[in-house]
């Protein structure tokens, strides 16, 4: 990791805000990436929980089985079949048009499309402006599970506000990741105008302490105010519990938040003081950032470790700014940056988009086609296998013919004699095969009842354990472990 130290000066202040050339009027909203015209689709998950508002939450849908955590590296999947490369293709052109730099897409836990602008690699660390905002809000969690921060309604502890008497102490550290401290803020990117607070505040070398500094204009909860400096000054204030600054407070992110999902490109922007900037400041590779999404569409877990706590993950994207996302309908949220930066799940379609540009400027139609495709498992169909294949007391001589009868979710279809069943030696207790695929293979019937049989002849005793694997011919590819008793 890097560690960037950011000085005062308003030129300085600008091109560290990458404000040189075209800069939207306003803070990109959850739009760009909301697809909330599509319809509703199933989760993986059983059971709603309650959000923020008391409103049932889809649950968030595990890593499958058949795919490896990308904590090392990617596994890359097809895109679903019926999604044309050439469309996305068209789409992204769209993208690099208007300034686009990179996009990767993420379905079922694999890397399923990527894209890079000429001079653009897969290893090139990207600006994350305000998606900094959301990594921040995600070590306070964090925090908030270590018992660094334990009680997030307790009143943050702001050096400046402990005078007696001082209104500003009841702002909770709830408000600060909330947006909703009631100081005064304007959010504005015009920042040649004189007394632009974003600029004011980083100029000063102690960027959260000069929004601590300002007056209340508002009763702490009681409305949101989007800002940069809010999250400056959450940053500052859990790095002052830690005791931390600079490098430190890098090791300290590293060892909670980016180790543990195998992000080794992340480089921080600190003041002057040594402060994290946590509201803008939190660069690194778009694969990255991908890494980050997936970690919270998977609830906040990480190779089968709960990381966050569950009552944590599930504020994200309840409603308005919680925890630094961006809600959307559908239970989606967006981590999003002024210049086309951004990540986006959704948690119905199993997908996260990430992606950074230049300009600002996205054409919402394109992330909407996008999010249309259908959620499906990367591990195929479902396929069961029905007694009494699984019956340890069959004995399977040499010659004796075997029937094994499965069923596919979703119920019949017309799959005939397509689909093919093949058989390899494997362990009981593992899905690791010790032998290439043995020469034993058969044509699947459908039956009347819906599911399918596959009758044949072994050229061997069978015993100990097989894996048969189920090959359909929409190109799923499903398996299960029985246990074949020896002859006497």
């Amino acid at each position: 990791m890097m560690t960037a130290r950011i000085g005062g000066g308003l030129l300085a202040v600008a091109i560290a805000l990458g404000t040189i050339g075209l800069v939207p009027a306003a803070q990109a909203q959850p739009g760009v990436a909301d697809p909330s015209n599509l319809a509703d689709r199933g989760s993986t998950r059983p059971g709603p929980v309650a959000g923020a508002q008391g409103r049932a939450l889809r649950p968030f849908p595990e890593q499958p089985g058949c795919v490896p955590w990308p904590t090392d590296r990617w596994r890359r999947g097809r895109l679903p079949t019926d999604v044309a490369r050439s469309d996305v293709n068209e789409l992204v052109n769209r993208f690099r048009q208007v300034g686009g730099r990179a996009i990767v897409i993420v379905q079922g836990g694999r890397l399923v499309y990527e894209w890079y602008r000429d001079g653009i690699t897969p290893n090139t660390v990207n600006a994350s402006f305000s998606v900094s905002k959301s990594i921040t809000g995600t070590v306070a969690g964090l925090l908030h599970r270590d018992g660094v921060i334990p009680d997030v309604e307790a009143p943050a502890p702001v050096p400046e506000w402990q005078s007696p008497g001082d209104p500003r102490a009841a702002i909770t550290w709830h408000h600060l990741m909330n947006m909703r401290p009631g100081l005064k803020w304007t959010e504005s990117y015009d920042f040649l105008e004189p007394g632009n607070d974003i600029i004011d505040s980083i100029s000063s070398g102690d960027a959260g302490g000069w929004v601590a500094s300002q007056p209340l204009v508002a009763t702490p909860g009681s409305q949101l105010n989007y800002s940069t400096g809010t999250t400056n000054l959450l940053a500052r204030t859990m790095g002052q519990v830690l005791g931390r600054t600079g490098p430190a407070m890098e090791a300290e992110v590293n060892r909670l938040l980016f180790d543990p999902l195998g992000i080794e490109s992340a480089q921080m922007g600190f003041d002057e003081s040594g402060h994290w900037l946590g509201g803008y400041s939190t660069n690194m590779t778009t694969r990255d950032f991908a890494r980050y999404g997936l970690f919270h569409l998977r609830g906040g877990a990480w190779d089968d470790a709960q990381l966050l706590p569950e009552n944590w993950i599930h504020r994200v994207g309840a409603d308005g700014h919680a925890t630094q996302f961006w809600a959307a309908p559908r239970d989606r949220f967006s981590a999003v940056g002024i210049r086309g930066q951004w990540v986006s799940v959704a948690k119905d379609l199993d997908l996260v988009i990430a992606g950074n540009s230049d300009s600002g400027r996205v054409h919402e139609d394109v992330f909407e086609r996008l999010f249309a495709w259908a959620g499906r498992s990367p591990c195929g169909r479902e396929v069961r296998v029905h007694r009494p294949v699984n019956d340890p007391a069959r004995r399977f001589p040499a010659g004796e013919p075997i029937t094994v009868r499965f069923s596919v979710d979703g119920g019949p279809s017309s799959y005939g004699t397509r689909a093919t069943v093949s058989s390899r030696r494997a362990h009981c207790k593992s899905a690791r095969s010790t032998r290439e695929d043995l020469p034993v293979a058969g044509r699947v019937r459908q039956r009347a009842d819906g599911r399918y049989r596959v009758v044949w002849r072994t050229r061997a005793s069978w015993r100990g354990c097989r894996e048969l694997r189920i090959a359909l011919p929409d190109g799923t590819v499903s398996s299960t472990r029985v246990r074949f008793v020896a002859p006497d």
